[in-house]
């Protein structure tokens, strides 16, 4: 049996003719790269809201299979300003009842519960019995979109955190840009360079 051997990368020969000689400038001037862009941020679009319409649904089903008592699981949407633009998300919630010193006035506190485990969290006992299998599986269901969600949203934060030192540094862009078209007329071809390049 012959050594395997890996072939060498074989240089491609292109006509010249198919070279877009300019870059896309000014910006939004390339259709094809600010379609691809818009594609994906309409496609994260539309899956966020795939994703919180069957949450929504889900939550109702935890409050159809459990009753309105201290321990019950269930899904709030809430907003904080350090989070997506304050923009709304889902929390995964267990509900307690009290009574207000003095009154008896009825008030629900919640505590905001972290996904791991989640199915393993529903109540069984008493009142409880009757619905805790389809509880457990609206919570299995629950914790995988919750964790879909995070994914798509972390990818999008990513990307914010990747663009703002990036964005600081334009300044250093520009300068950089000035001092190399202040050079350009001294560099020994920029004459013969002008039949084929153009100012900005």
């Amino acid at each position: 049996m012959l050594p395997e051997v890996n072939s060498p990368e074989i240089e491609r020969e292109e006509d010249s003719q198919s070279l877009r000689t300019y870059a896309p400038i000014p910006a939004g001037t390339d259709v094809a790269m600010v379609r691809y862009l818009t594609r994906h941020r309409d496609r994260t679009v539309a899956l966020l809201g795939e994703i919180d319409e069957t949450l929504e649904l889900l939550r109702r089903t935890l409050n159809a299979s459990q009753p309105k008592y201290t321990g019950m699981i269930g899904i709030i949407w809430t907003h904080r300003p350090d989070r997506f633009n304050n923009g709304i998300y889902p929390a995964v919630v267990r509900w307690s009842c009290h009574r207000k010193s003095g009154s008896f006035d009825l008030h629900w506190k919640y505590k905001i519960l972290n996904l791991r485990n989640l199915p393993r969290m529903a109540k069984s006992s008493k009142n409880f019995a009757a619905g805790h299998a389809q509880t457990v599986e609206a919570l299995k269901r629950v914790q995988k979109l919750m964790q879909q969600r995070s994914t798509l949203l972390n990818t999008w934060s990513n990307l914010s955190r990747t663009l703002t030192p990036m964005e600081s540094s334009t300044s250093d862009l520009e300068s950089l840009r000035a001092t190399l078209k202040e050079h350009l007329p001294a560099l020994p071809h920029y004459q013969q360079s002008l039949l084929y390049n153009r100012d900005y």
